[in-house]
């Protein structure tokens, strides 16, 4: 009944034609509702998934770096470089 409410009940459906208006409004406002909060989740987790997949990526980049032995400072600066190009 949160989504379906039209005030603090000072304004009601009298005949038949006006309840159904309602009704139909509150399902279509329901509706509406439900895809925005599904759009805004299917949004959520392509964000989740990019960062990942840009996680993995860093980290399978540092243990690269550790397997052939370059300095500390060289392997800073190209996971600051992988952080700036996936941004």
């Amino acid at each position: 009944t949160i989504f379906s409410t039209v005030g603090f009940g000072d304004v009601l459906p009298f005949n038949d034609e006006e309840r159904l208006f309602v009704v139909v409004t509150f399902y279509i406002g329901t509706l509406v509702f439900a895809t925005l909060i599904s759009e805004i989740e299917t949004t959520l987790a392509v964000v989740r998934r990019f960062e990942r997949m840009r996680s993995r990526t860093v980290q399978s980049v540092k243990d690269v770096l550790r397997s052939i032995d370059v300095g500390f400072a060289l392997e800073s600066r190209v996971v600051q470089w992988l952080n700036y190009k996936s941004t």
